[in-house]
């Protein structure tokens, strides 16, 4: 068991007995963020910084300008922003110290855990399970020994609640009158996070104007009360890559990479045709991808067609948010694997299969795909729509039964499916060793 608590240099005091009255001041004080560090090693005090994934940044709150109307600064607090956590276009920012925390599973002692977990109490009473290293006092502080720090050497409570991620710093002085009147910036609190492996793009974290405050001797909010967040740069300049899912390996896109396409390519009477136009592949960091071109990939069919005028092509690439939209000429051709491989940093590529009829997604039609859309239809939720939405009508109802019918049979204009193997037998390409 592990115990966070605020720590009481003498006496003691209700953080937050306060009389809250507002007071308007004609200045902003202000909390200001800057990195000091990158994996240890100082930087000049900066808002502004770029990293790599994997990289660990120290943070410092500096407050300011508390005094517009000669006001003692008595409190103060600093909720973090944790949505700046997440604010990148990949991946996140995480605080250091947490070890596999469950904060979704509360806790009174270590026996409301799992076996490998402890019981981490917050203020003595309650918390949350966590691994046996978890820590958050390493993730965020005030260092009070500080000789800038805003109530050195002075007799305070300081208040830090370590968890979960959104950490609150904040202290009260014992003697109102012995509060600081403003003259120099002053160090208030630490924070120091860490870029996951798959972080990208630009994340903003700061403190949390809604719940940071500066209160005078009478409790009082000095207000305006501004704060200045930094910009955390992650993998810029870094050329463009695709996202792999961390399991299998295999890039992710919309249509799932190496699904196999079992709807109808047009209605039994040849109209309406239909099938396969675009890929969504996602970008690991999509803000060094906006220079992409159809150039950038190279088009494989399996097996290739007969002719290569019939070879598919890719006629336009546009980036949507983390996405990057790849339109074909026609679309993707039945019985056949279609793959669209990466040219650039890291390769990478996505590959659909196409075999009407093939609703258990084998690789093969035969009469074991009229059970597979059974199956489907009597167990609602279990098949993707590509399986069991025959004549892609957007639902899986029984029409679709009778559609998977008529295309392993040859019913009207379709070919006869039945007994068709996809891509002549070939594996899917993107799960190739």
């Amino acid at each position: 068991m592990r115990v966070s608590l605020g720590r009481i240099r003498s006496g003691v005091v209700c953080f937050s007995c306060c009389l809250l009255v507002t007071v308007h001041s004609a200045e902003a004080a202000k909390f200001s963020t800057f990195v000091v560090s990158v994996n240890g090693v100082s930087s000049p005090d900066t808002a502004n910084v770029s990293v790599n994934p994997g990289d660990v940044i120290e943070l410092e709150f500096w407050g300011s300008e508390w005094s517009p109307e000669g006001q003692r600064l008595r409190s103060w607090q600093i909720a973090i922003d944790c949505d700046g956590y997440t604010s990148g276009d990949a991946g996140e920012l995480v605080p250091l110290g947490f070890d596999d925390p469950q904060f979704d599973m509360p806790c009174t002692s270590d026996d409301d855990c799992e076996p490998s977990l402890i019981c981490y109490l917050i203020y003595g009473t309650s918390g949350y399970c966590a691994g046996p290293n978890n820590d958050p006092t390493l993730g965020g502080f005030v260092d009070e020994s500080r000789s800038d720090y805003v109530y050195f050497n002075k007799p305070v409570i300081v208040d830090p609640f370590l968890s979960p991620l959104c950490y609150r710093f904040g202290a009260i002085m014992f003697n109102a009158f012995d509060a600081p009147v403003f003259t120099v910036p002053r160090y208030f609190a630490t924070l120091i996070l860490k870029a996951s492996d798959d972080a990208c793009g630009t994340f903003t974290v700061g403190a949390d104007p809604d719940n940071s405050f500066m209160r005078d001797i009478n409790g009082n909010d000095i207000l305006p009360l501004e704060v200045d967040p930094v910009m955390i740069n992650v993998n810029s300049g870094l050329p463009c890559r695709l996202a792999r899912n961390i399991n299998t390996g295999l890039v992710l896109s919309e249509p799932v990479n190496c699904i196999v396409d079992a709807r109808q390519t047009e209605d039994p009477d040849g109209s309406n045709p239909a099938g396969l136009h675009q890929f969504k592949i996602r970008l690991a960091c999509p803000g060094e991808c906006s220079s992409l071109t159809a150039s950038d990939f190279v088009v494989n069919e399996m097996p290739e067609p007969e002719f290569p005028v019939f070879t598919n092509t890719i006629t336009d690439v546009r980036i949507e948010g983390n996405k990057a939209v790849l339109t074909w000429r026609r679309a993707l051709m039945p019985g056949s694997w279609t793959c669209a491989r990466y040219r650039g940093e890291g390769g990478g590529q996505v590959c659909v299969g196409g075999l009407p009829g093939d609703v258990g997604s084998d690789g093969t039609t035969d009469a074991a795909d009229v059970l597979d859309e059974i199956n489907c239809l009597t167990k609602p939720g279990s098949c993707e729509l590509h399986q069991c939405d025959a004549d892609r009508s957007g639902d899986c109802a029984t029409a679709d039964l009778l559609r998977v019918i008529d295309l392993l049979n040859g019913s009207g204009t379709y070919v006869a499916w039945m007994g068709e193997v996809l891509g002549r037998g070939l594996p899917c390409p993107s799960a190739a060793p």
